[in-house]
């Protein structure tokens, strides 16, 4: 299962998912999301949006940009 999370102040606002094993677009529409939550969301400074799979924190956007954790999935 793939989530976009978009957080304010530290609080959970939106949860959307996209479950990859049935919906071979899953990935597209997901960074399609969190590109949505980024854009309604780039004025606030204490925004966070997260893309997650299967629950692992693949990469965030804050204010400052992209990051990927130092524990990514991808390690």
């Amino acid at each position: 299962m793939i989530k976009v999370v978009t957080l304010k102040a530290k609080k959970v606002i939106s949860i959307k998912e996209f479950n990859e094993h049935t919906d071979d677009d899953a990935m597209k529409k997901a960074l399609v999301e969190s590109d949505r939550a980024i854009w309604d969301n780039e004025d606030d400074k204490q925004f966070l949006v997260a893309l997650m799979q299967d629950d692992k924190l693949l990469r965030y956007m804050n204010s400052t940009g992209w990051h990927m954790p130092r524990r990514s999935i991808y390690e």
